[in-house]
């Protein structure tokens, strides 16, 4: 695959993220609001130990940060949108 493959991919999955986004806003309720209030927390943590200088393996930032990324979209109301993000963010 070409960087410019890449680079169109990415500007993709941002376009559908900002869609999916979009429709969380509209159709999620309390429970998606505080479920995005803890994802974030928990990415915060972990980027404050990461400043800090503490040792975190990329796999539990990228974990947490995928988390963040999902629960964004979680309230998107799109199966298939859904789908999509439950295995690519």
């Amino acid at each position: 695959m070409y960087n410019e493959d890449l680079i169109e991919l990415y500007n993709l999955c941002v376009l559908l993220e900002c869609a999916a986004l979009k429709a969380s806003l509209t159709f999620g309720d309390e429970d998606w609001e505080g479920n995005l209030v803890y994802a974030h927390h928990k990415l915060a943590m972990i980027c404050k130990k990461i400043m800090d200088g503490e040792v975190v393996s990329p796999e539990r930032r990228l974990h947490h940060d995928w988390e963040f990324h999902f629960a964004l979209v979680r309230a998107c109301n799109s199966r298939h949108m859904i789908a999509v993000f439950s295995g690519c963010i």
